[in-house]
């Protein structure tokens, strides 16, 4: 087999310039074999990839993975995290009944983590003034801290939840408060939770007597 030998074909006669089996042989890809191998190449590109929960309690999963919910104190998301990714990324927007706060816990199993070892260095800034805070025992962690915001907005950033070490992260909040359409209010917060635990799911909570009505994703990085 040779360059000169396939020229001559081309030349010559109508014979397949590499037939099936010299193709087999060579370990060269056919159309429906390569088709096979790289329909899936784009899974394998770096970046964010959303991850569609195993079950949820006070929600519906939607065609693309994303839970919504409706009126509702507490959404829990099982099966999130895995051994798969080591990073996630979490966008919740949500409107409150009243203006309150959300709180945010990790779960294992169906159960959520109520211990007080989850902490925070937050850092809040509403109309002129500013302020800095430090939370080390909280049975939550408390995202909003403002206590009177109705439409949130929240970017949360989690390190090694599935390892059974310490899971660490930061937040991003926003917030327009219900009774004024110009005020603003946001907070970023460091946050840390001290148990050498596996976590696998989350749970996005209110305030007393407070419902939620919005939408809450979460995401994988691929790196």
């Amino acid at each position: 087999m040779g360059i000169t030998r396939e020229m001559s074909k081309i030349l010559s006669t109508s014979t397949a310039i590499t037939t099936d089996a010299e193709i087999s042989a060579y370990n060269y890809l056919s159309q429906s074999t390569a088709s096979a191998t790289y329909l899936n190449q784009t899974a394998y590109q770096p970046g964010l990839v959303l991850i569609r929960p195993t079950s949820v309690v006070n929600g519906t999963i939607g065609t693309n993975g994303t839970v919504t919910f409706s009126g509702t104190t507490s959404v829990s998301l099982n099966g999130v995290f895995s051994s798969e990714y080591s990073k996630y990324k979490i966008l919740y927007d949500a409107t409150l009944s009243i203006n309150d706060g959300l709180y945010f816990r990790l779960r294992q199993n169906g159960t959520d983590s109520t211990a007080s070892i989850y902490g925070s260095q937050v850092l809040r800034a509403d109309g002129t003034s500013a302020a800095a805070v430090r939370y080390t025992a909280n049975n939550v962690w408390d995202i909003d801290y403002t206590r009177n915001s109705g439409n949130q907005l929240c970017e949360i950033e989690l390190f090694n939840p599935f390892v059974a070490s310490q899971t660490y992260g930061f937040s991003r909040y926003t917030a327009k408060l219900l009774a004024d359409t110009m005020q603003m209010y946001f907070v970023q917060q460091g946050l840390t939770h001290t148990a050498n635990t596996s976590y696998d799911g989350l749970t996005l909570l209110t305030g007393t007597a407070t419902t939620a009505t919005g939408s809450i994703s979460v995401y994988g990085y691929r790196l």
